[in-house]
């Protein structure tokens, strides 16, 4: 069996303050992208992970890659099934924002249940899918365009998803989530605040253009190739007058919202030689990822 797992952009992102466990209280719309990993599940006498594609190289292939993650969490759950040999075709860009490793092990849970000889069920799929990771829960059970909280876990609103194509610019190099927290100066949040909430009003569908990322200012600051990125990309983008490109999650990879294929292929085009890969990709309608049928 075999699932096609997309990225995510945040097409907003706010950080609303610190909280008393360490983690940061966010408020950000999560946007699925038909950029897509592949993962493969064949029951086999030995499991295994092989790991392929444009972006394989150095990619954790032991028990840290989130897809043997979520299978040993699967198992421990009480979840039943025949050694597992997975095929992880990488496409998504790896600490870039896009959320590929939540999603590829949102699709192991899935894989999982699916080859199952006893199941978890849907709720501990759930459940287990906010232990692996705060952007995991989206990629399970995420429809069209959903407002989180919390640091993500939290669903706070749902809403079609912007019809729009993407131009992303994905530098060379992995931006780690942790560092980049660590440079932020937000806020401590007061005792009781945080955790998510109903929706303020106007925040129940998102923008029609993407807004501003309260992360992107700290990623820069620690990665000045990250800085020097951006500037050629607003650079470029104040020449054509065109879409802006902001900052995906905690980054490092950029993206522009473009109305139709065209502008995207021009825009695509123009930000080629600036030194990043340059990819072009919709956002995803309806469920995104689509229960295994039978």
């Amino acid at each position: 069996m075999r699932l096609q797992l997309p990225a995510k952009v945040n097409w907003t992102l706010e950080v609303l303050g610190k909280r008393g466990d360490g983690f940061h209280e966010l408020l950000s719309w999560f946007v699925a992208v038909d950029l897509c990993d592949t993962l493969e599940a064949t029951p086999a006498a030995v499991g295994g992970l092989e790991i392929t594609g444009p972006r394989a190289e150095g990619l954790e292939q032991g028990a840290g890659n989130l897809v043997l993650a979520a299978e040993t969490a699967w198992r421990a759950a009480g979840g039943e099934a025949p050694a597992i040999a997975w095929k992880l075709e990488k496409i998504v860009p790896v600490g870039g924002g896009l959320g590929g490793g939540s999603s590829n092990a949102a699709g192991a849970l899935r894989l999982m249940e699916h080859h199952a000889t006893v199941g978890v069920g849907e709720e501990g799929l759930a459940g287990l899918s906010s232990s692996l990771g705060s952007d995991v829960p989206f990629f399970l059970l995420g429809e069209g365009a959903e407002l989180r909280g919390g640091r993500g876990e939290i669903l706070l609103a749902r809403a079609p998803a912007p019809q729009a194509w993407l131009v992303l610019a994905c530098p060379k190099i992995q931006v780690e989530t942790a560092e980049v927290y660590q440079a932020l100066d937000a806020p401590a949040l007061a005792p009781g605040q945080g955790g998510g909430g109903d929706p303020a009003p106007g925040e129940s569908t998102p923008p029609p253009i993407p807004g501003a990322n309260d992360l992107e200012a700290a990623a820069l600051g620690r990665h000045p190739s990250l800085a020097d990125l951006a500037e050629a990309l607003g650079v470029l983008t104040v020449s054509r007058k065109g879409p802006q490109f902001g900052l995906s999650g905690s980054g490092g990879c950029f993206f522009a919202a473009c109305s139709d294929s065209a502008e995207a292929h021009e825009l695509a085009h123009a930000a080629s030689p600036l030194g990043a890969d340059i990819l072009v990709a919709r956002t995803r309608s309806g469920a995104v990822l689509p229960p295994i049928r039978p």
